[in-house]
Formats: C-alpha cells, sequence, structure tokens
C-alpha cells in the first residue's frame, strides 16, 4: 500500500468517527438515556423489524450467523413499541396529561402504529418479486420513511399546540 492509500484510509475513518460522535451527541445522563437512547434504539428496532417481516429468510440467516436466535420479531416489535413511546412521552403532544395517562396513551399510540407497520410490510412483500436485495432496500427505505414522516406530523402538531382548528 502506498502512503497516499493510508492517508486516505485514516481521513476517512476519521470523517466516519465524526459523524459517528456528532450522531451520538449527548452525554449519557439518566434523561438521555431515556429520551435519546432508548428512542433512538427503538427506531433502529423498528427499521430490523421491517426487514424481518419483509425478507424474513435473510434476517434469519443473519441472525443465526451472528448467534442470536434465528426470528427475532417479537423482541424487534416490543423494543420498537418501547423506544417510540419513550420518544411520544416525552413529546409536548400529551404534556397537560398525568403521567400515567401519557404512559398509556404513548405506548397504545406506538403499539398500533408498529402492528399497522408490521401488517403493511406483510402485505406489501406479498406483491413483490422473491428478490432479496429488493425486499430489504424497500424495507428499510419505508420504514425510514415512515419514522420520518411521522416525526415531521408530531413536529407539526407540536408547533399547533395552543392554535385553534383554522388558524395559522
Amino acid at each position: 500500500m502506498s502512503q497516499v492509500n493510508i492517508e486516505r484510509i485514516k481521513s476517512e475513518a476519521r470523517k466516519r468517527l465524526e459523524n459517528l460522535q456528532k450522531f451520538l451527541e449527548k452525554p449519557i445522563t439518566r434523561e438521555n438515556l431515556y429520551f435519546h437512547y432508548i428512542p433512538l434504539g427503538g427506531c433502529i428496532s423498528y427499521s430490523l423489524l421491517a426487514v424481518n417481516v419483509m425478507n424474513p429468510g435473510f434476517s434469519y440467516r443473519l441472525h443465526t450467523l451472528l448467534g442470536l436466535n434465528g426470528d427475532l420479531s417479537t423482541s424487534y416489535a416490543v423494543l420498537s413499541t418501547l423506544g417510540l413511546s419513550l420518544h411520544l412521552y416525552n413529546r409536548q403532544t400529551f404534556a397537560g396529561k398525568h403521567l400515567q395517562v401519557r404512559g398509556g396513551i404513548s405506548i397504545y399510540h406506538t403499539g398500533l402504529f408498529v402492528l399497522g407497520s408490521i401488517l403493511g410490510w406483510a402485505m406489501a412483500t406479498r406483491f413483490l418479486p422473491n428478490f432479496s436485495v429488493l425486499k430489504t432496500g424497500l424495507a428499510l427505505a419505508s420504514s425510514i420513511s415512515m419514522l420520518k414522516q411521522t416525526h415531521n406530523t408530531l413536529e407539526y402538531l407540536d408547533g399547533r399546540m395552543g392554535n385553534t382548528l383554522g388558524r395559522k
């Protein structure tokens, strides 16, 4: 290897490390753990759940290769619901409610979101050709876009707090 290639690899590694540091920007405190890192893990579990539902053969092979149980659908669904519930619980959307009510509403709505997503992915995969890369790509793209759309909707609703319907 030439010196130029080694420097290029080092530079690329530094850039990736900086990107990872920006991604994990918050110090580990109790509040950041509950309302940043666990919701982040919920988003990752949600995307892995999408791949698991739309491409179960690939997921099974990957999980067994890593020494895990072949089917982690239930674990992904529970972790997704937990992480996304904590994110919803911490938002302004239900800020006026008692803590137990906020918790119940958050778990209920994120549970419906996750189960509805599973149903949508299961229906979609029946109509897709049996091409592993396509199914995996669509699973990741659909999960990320649904999370992004949901986040944008919550941002909009939180921004409208206190505004009467029909007024800007």
